[in-house]
């Protein structure tokens, strides 16, 4: 009975150490295709950067927190005139949320977006969701595909006043990226 029970206890221990390193590992791999995405993806003309990648959740959950995202329109003002816009997309905070046995990811929780013209032409704005937004980032053999769901938005001008706001019951749509980019948008509100 005690060579049993040491057995037992000896096979729980190497499966908690396994699945922990799977998790660990994980979590090395998902920073990994980020970094790799943010290298392929910086051109001459545009620049993506994160401040921080972050996981958590162990050990039923695979949380991802990026902090302080970039999207910059890069080209020289030699090919653009004074009027175009050069935008610079700030997201301070976006948390994914997953599991460590799928590779899509949930935004639950998105911070203010911020756009703002570095030419200065426009003025600077905001993209508030509403709280309940959750964003759905899959991929698969068709593309990969971005769904949206929530009851509204906000858009906020330099100064935080909201220049423009939508609420609605369910607001839905889907953008998928694969041979086509194909757009869909339904709102049952």
């Amino acid at each position: 009975m005690k060579k049993a029970v040491i057995i037992l206890t000896s096979i729980l221990i190497l499966l908690t150490a396994s699945y922990s390193g799977f998790w660990i590992y994980r979590s090395h791999i998902i920073k990994k295709e980020i970094n790799n995405f943010l290298h392929q993806e910086n051109s001459q003309s545009a620049s993506v950067s994160i401040g921080e990648i972050s996981t958590s959740g162990f050990p039923l959950k695979q949380n991802v927190t990026l902090k302080n995202v970039i999207l910059q329109d890069i080209a020289s003002q030699t090919e653009k005139s004074k009027e175009d816009i050069s935008l610079k997309v700030t997201l301070k905070n976006v948390d994914l949320q997953g599991t460590p046995f799928s590779s899509n990811f949930t935004a639950e929780k998105i911070g203010d977006i911020t756009f703002k013209d570095l030419n200065k032409v426009r003025e600077s704005l905001s993209l508030r969701l509403s709280k309940d937004s959750k964003i759905v980032v899959k991929k698969d053999e068709n593309g990969l595909s971005i769904d949206y769901q929530g009851s509204g938005y906000q858009i906020l001008n330099q100064e935080n006043k909201a220049i423009f706001s939508i609420k609605t019951k369910d607001a839905k749509s889907s953008l998928l990226f694969g041979e086509f980019i194909k757009y869909d948008y339904k709102d049952s509100g």
